[in-house]
Protein backbone atom coordinates (compact mmCIF):
# COMPACT_ATOMS: atom_id res chain seq x y z
CA UNK A 1 0.00 0.00 0.00
CA UNK A 2 1.09 3.39 -0.89
CA UNK A 3 1.91 5.85 2.67
CA UNK A 4 -0.53 8.51 2.77
CA UNK A 5 0.80 12.01 3.28
CA UNK A 6 -0.51 11.97 6.92
CA UNK A 7 0.98 8.91 7.69
CA UNK A 8 4.08 10.63 6.44
CA UNK A 9 3.48 13.45 8.89
CA UNK A 10 2.80 11.62 11.50
CA UNK A 11 5.69 9.44 11.61
CA UNK A 12 7.89 12.26 11.09
CA UNK A 13 6.86 13.73 14.01
CA UNK A 14 7.17 10.33 16.15
CA UNK A 15 10.66 10.76 15.21
CA UNK A 16 11.57 13.97 16.01
CA UNK A 17 9.94 13.50 19.43
CA UNK A 18 11.75 10.65 19.92
CA UNK A 19 15.13 13.00 18.70
CA UNK A 20 13.98 15.75 20.94
CA UNK A 21 13.21 13.36 24.26
CA UNK A 22 17.56 12.14 23.57
CA UNK A 23 18.16 16.05 23.38
CA UNK A 24 16.42 16.69 26.82
CA UNK A 25 18.11 13.74 28.11
CA UNK A 26 21.52 14.94 27.01
CA UNK A 27 21.46 18.49 27.35
CA UNK A 28 21.73 19.22 31.36
CA UNK A 29 24.90 17.03 31.62
CA UNK A 30 26.58 20.25 28.74
CA UNK A 31 25.25 22.88 30.52
CA UNK A 32 26.14 21.65 33.96
CA UNK A 33 28.44 25.03 35.29
CA UNK A 34 25.39 27.20 33.60
CA UNK A 35 22.75 25.71 35.62
CA UNK A 36 24.79 25.61 39.04
CA UNK A 37 25.49 29.25 38.46
CA UNK A 38 21.78 30.23 37.16
CA UNK A 39 19.68 28.35 40.18
CA UNK A 40 22.67 28.59 42.83
CA UNK A 41 23.07 24.80 43.60
CA UNK A 42 25.74 22.29 43.97
CA UNK A 43 26.68 19.24 42.03
CA UNK A 44 24.00 17.06 44.07
CA UNK A 45 21.15 19.82 43.18
CA UNK A 46 22.33 19.04 39.54
CA UNK A 47 21.88 15.68 39.86
CA UNK A 48 18.41 16.24 41.38
CA UNK A 49 17.31 18.00 38.29
CA UNK A 50 18.65 15.81 36.27
CA UNK A 51 16.80 12.65 37.40
CA UNK A 52 13.69 14.16 37.15
CA UNK A 53 13.65 12.98 33.60
CA UNK A 54 14.33 9.16 34.43
CA UNK A 55 11.87 9.42 37.54
CA UNK A 56 9.12 10.84 35.42
CA UNK A 57 9.73 8.50 32.75
CA UNK A 58 9.82 5.22 35.24
CA UNK A 59 6.40 6.11 37.19
CA UNK A 60 4.95 7.19 33.27
CA UNK A 61 5.88 3.19 31.83
CA UNK A 62 2.61 1.32 32.90
CA UNK A 63 0.07 4.27 32.93
CA UNK A 64 1.72 5.10 29.49
CA UNK A 65 1.27 1.78 28.21
CA UNK A 66 -2.43 1.55 29.48
CA UNK A 67 -2.76 4.85 27.60
CA UNK A 68 -1.69 3.88 24.56
CA UNK A 69 -4.15 0.66 24.87
CA UNK A 70 -6.80 2.62 25.89
CA UNK A 71 -6.43 5.70 23.22
CA UNK A 72 -4.26 4.65 20.33
CA UNK A 73 -0.51 5.73 19.62
CA UNK A 74 -1.65 9.31 17.71
CA UNK A 75 -3.68 11.03 21.07
CA UNK A 76 -1.31 9.71 23.69
CA UNK A 77 1.93 10.64 21.18
CA UNK A 78 0.31 13.93 20.69
CA UNK A 79 -0.78 14.97 24.28
CA UNK A 80 3.08 13.59 25.21
CA UNK A 81 4.38 16.14 22.77
CA UNK A 82 2.21 19.05 24.39
CA UNK A 83 2.90 18.40 27.65
CA UNK A 84 6.74 17.88 27.24
CA UNK A 85 6.87 21.23 25.17
CA UNK A 86 4.94 23.06 28.12
CA UNK A 87 7.61 21.99 30.77
CA UNK A 88 10.48 22.39 28.17
CA UNK A 89 9.00 26.19 27.88
CA UNK A 90 8.45 26.16 31.69
CA UNK A 91 12.16 25.57 32.16
CA UNK A 92 13.72 27.67 29.93
CA UNK A 93 11.37 30.98 31.07
CA UNK A 94 12.75 30.12 34.40
CA UNK A 95 14.42 33.08 36.14
CA UNK A 96 17.34 32.15 39.35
Amino acid sequence: KKLTVKATIICILAASFYFFDYFIQAAPSIMIHQLMQAFSINIAGIGILSSAFYYSYTIMQIPGGYLLDRFGARTVLTIAVLFVSAGVYLFAITHP
